[in-house]
């Protein structure tokens, strides 16, 4: 029997649309327009995508390099890198701008909260190896200062993005980056499929214990498959 070798493609808006309308046994647009099944999508989507990063983030990874100033105690997000992240999973220093190799390893600075920076302010050398990070609001804190230009590289979980209404068939679902199969979390896109029959349904002023159930097995789903992606016997 050959292999398959076509990736299954991800759910885009188009199919979510018939997805939905079937699930609510609604075989026309009279009562459920793409308006109001979009609105309630983007929902939706944002709500899977949370939930899928209080399992595992790293589903939708994106990292970036940056020198950090010396003598500067914050930055602006959207002034230095063009967007404020969701989430902010690691910031790892290099001695050298070259990139991680033998010779090169990486040290992770600390995330801190912002009150906590006094204490780590009065640490004796802003030369030192560990420091201490916050994100508050648009802006990321350091402490100490450092003295010198640090060589860092961030990695960080994007806002999920609105769904293209005006492109429906390349709005793919749970997917910040806005390419197919781009190695994220596209096998979950029945959870936001299911999670908008719900909240449609919830619009009707009707139980749909069919509904209730698909999404509570599809919560388990995320729950269960998502906090790995790498699978290694032992």
């Amino acid at each position: 029997m050959p292999l398959i070798t076509t990736p299954l493609a991800p759910l885009n808006l188009t199919e979510l649309r018939t997805a939905v309308r079937h699930l609510l046994d609604a075989q026309t647009t009279k009562w459920w327009t793409d308006a109001v099944i979009d609105a309630f999508a983007n929902l939706a989507n944002i709500w899977v995508y949370k939930a899928i990063c209080r399992v595992n983030p790293e589903f939708f990874l994106g990292t970036t390099t940056h020198a950090w100033p010396a003598n500067t105690e914050s930055q602006t997000f959207i002034a230095t890198f063009g967007a404020s992240p969701y989430m902010v999973l690691s910031i790892e220093e290099t001695a050298a701008s070259s990139g991680v190799v033998a010779g090169n390893e990486p040290w992770e600075w600390v995330p801190i909260r912002w009150i906590e920076r006094a204490r780590w302010h009065a640490r004796t050398s802003g030369t030192a190896r560990q420091v201490g990070y916050a994100l508050q609001g648009q802006k990321i804190w350091v402490a100490p200062v450092p003295t010198t230009v640090r060589n860092l590289k961030l990695a960080t979980i994007p806002f999920p993005i609105q769904l293209d209404t005006a492109n429906p068939d390349l709005s793919f679902l749970l997917n910040p980056f806005g390419t197919a199969n781009d190695g994220g979390a596209e096998m979950f896109g029945d959870a936001v499929v299911y999670r908008t029959a719900m909240l449609c349904s919830v619009k009707d002023g009707a139980s749909n214990p069919k509904l209730e159930q698909l999404w509570l097995e599809a919560k388990a789903d995320i729950e269960s498959n998502a906090r790995v992606r790498q699978v290694q016997a032992s």
